[in-house]
């Protein structure tokens, strides 16, 4: 072989090892969030001793919540693909209120919850 069709093959195969290397799509930390996520342990933990610390966490009690989420469960609500389920509209509700309610960047917010920001 002549050395410029060794170039071109080395360089033929360089571009194929880039083109190779796949990224991420979520990352590890988030991969967990219907297992330890925030809505299967902490709220869960928080309704179920006297209420007062969810109150505290979100800033208004459980009746107001759902009755605030039976208003917005439709405009929030998502449907789950084949490739990933969504983020329920309690979890949608519960992250956004806490973002009202400390100002918490959405960088925090993301390793509370377990929940990707999309960050760029």
């Amino acid at each position: 072989m002549a050395p410029s069709k060794n170039k071109r093959a080395a360089v033929a195969r360089e571009k194929k090892k880039v083109t190779q290397n796949r990224s991420i799509w979520v990352e590890p930390h988030l991969q967990e969030r219907h297992r330890v996520g925030i809505e299967q342990t902490l709220l869960t933990d928080l309704l179920a001793q006297d209420g007062n610390d969810f109150k505290n966490f979100i800033r208004m009690d459980y009746d107001t919540f759902m009755m605030l989420h039976d208003k917005v469960r439709l405009d929030i609500e998502k449907q789950d693909t084949y490739l990933r389920s969504s983020i329920s509209s309690e979890l949608r509700l519960a992250m956004t209120l806490r973002f009202l309610a400390t100002g918490d960047s959405y960088r925090s917010l993301e390793y509370l919850t377990r929940v990707s920001g999309f960050y760029n």
